[in-house]
């Protein structure tokens, strides 16, 4: 059983007014503590609570996980190896580039103003979640931006408005490599495909850029 079922299981038995009580505050209505302790009992995940990065005067995140360990006698040893395994997750995911998918329409500019080409930029992207990349292998990976393509290209039936008609898609991973989609889900050998993206600069400083290098 991990450690979120343990954390569930324990507090299932005991009133949430006596654990914010145990836990040192002065009123077992504190509201902050209290929904912190009921979102325990409906999570998933427990990255869910990590992080969303709790503080209080008492505790931040992990002290506070830690004290409700202990007042449910979960032993130091599983609820220590928890926060250390999502620490390390946490820097694994910092560590790595943004994936997306940039939807190429091969788009020319003829009379669009180019703050509605800025405004409607992000449009032509698909942001990804880095986590996947912790549980698929490459073969699922594949199968999943495969999907990825195929849905939105059925959903937007082929047409992205204002940038057109849908040609391919271009993906890039966590590592910043790229690979080319057709809008039927498979990987093609087209290198030539480049991403374009619209920014507003005045003065040689960018008031608006769709697509800065981000981790």
């Amino acid at each position: 059983m991990n450690l979120l079922k343990q954390i569930q299981n324990n507090l299932s038995d005991r009133k949430i007014a006596d654990i914010v009580i145990e836990l040192g505050y002065k009123s077992s209505k504190s509201a902050k503590v209290t929904q912190v302790l009921t979102e325990l009992l409906n999570i998933t995940e427990l990255d869910e609570y990590l992080d969303k990065g709790y503080y209080d005067f008492k505790y931040n995140s992990k002290t506070l996980l830690q004290a409700i360990c202990e007042i449910v006698d979960i032993s130091k040893i599983d609820y220590t190896q928890a926060i250390e395994d999502y620490q390390d997750k946490k820097c694994r995911l910092e560590a790595m580039h943004t994936p997306y998918i940039f939807i190429y329409t091969n788009f020319k500019r003829k009379n669009e103003p180019i703050f509605a080409l800025a405004i409607m930029e992000s449009r032509r992207r698909i942001q990804l979640d880095k986590k996947m990349y912790l549980e698929k292998n490459e073969d699922e990976l594949n199968t999943y931006i495969s999907n990825v393509v195929k849905v939105h290209y059925k959903w937007k039936n082929g047409k992205l408005p204002l940038w057109g008609d849908i040609r391919t898609y271009i993906y890039y991973d966590i590592k910043g490599n790229k690979a080319v989609y057709s809008t039927l889900g498979n990987i093609v050998d087209n290198e030539e495909i480049q991403e374009a993206r619209a920014s507003i600069t005045l003065k040689n400083r960018h008031l608006f850029d769709a697509q800065k290098d981000k981790k």
